[in-house]
């Protein structure tokens, strides 16, 4: 089964899910996005990626053989990207998110290579949603969701900032 972005779903996932809390972090069966300074301050669709499972919590590969599970690395998730999981089937979601886990678990740790991007990516292939990470930080980008407002200022204001700084720099320096 091909991952489409017609697959993505809008909206809330079913009522069988935990609801949404973006105080803890937790959004069940979604990829969630966070900025990572200062990469983001300069390029803002660069950031770290993590998977949840269907309680919500964030699984996300942070570095050589460590793969946590409710303390996503960067603080706050600022975007998500719902999935097409039936509540039926979390069961086999949640199996999908924990092989993923115990393989990146073994791995090094690649900021190219090997990352965040990839273990979400082999969840999903899992699945049977084939990806590559730079498919899915697209639809991240063009189909998942801001988490709140905070979400989009925490991404976007530092970048803005950035550029008014380098503005005033250039402009003074004249």
């Amino acid at each position: 089964m091909a991952f489409r972005e017609e697959d993505v779903e809008s909206g809330t996932p079913g009522r069988d899910f935990p609801p949404d809390d973006p105080t803890r972090n937790r959004f069940p069966c979604c990829v969630v996005w966070g900025p990572l300074p200062p990469i983001t301050w300069l390029l803002p669709f660069i950031g770290h990626m993590g998977i949840t499972d269907s309680e919500g919590r964030v699984h996300d590969f942070q570095g050589p053989f460590t793969v946590t599970t409710d303390r996503f690395m960067t603080g706050k998730v600022t975007r998500i990207l719902r999935l097409p999981v039936p509540p039926e089937r979390a069961g086999e979601w949640d199996a999908c998110v924990d092989t993923a886990d115990r393989e990146f678990g073994t791995r090094w740790h690649n900021i190219c290579c090997n990352n965040c991007h990839h273990h979400s990516a082999m969840a999903l292939e899992r699945w049977g949603l084939p990806h590559n990470q730079v498919s899915l930080l697209w639809l991240v980008i063009t189909k998942g969701e801001w988490v709140g407002s905070a979400g989009v200022l925490i991404t976007w204001l530092p970048f803005f900032l950035c550029v008014a700084l380098i503005a005033a720099v250039s402009y003074l320096s004249k």
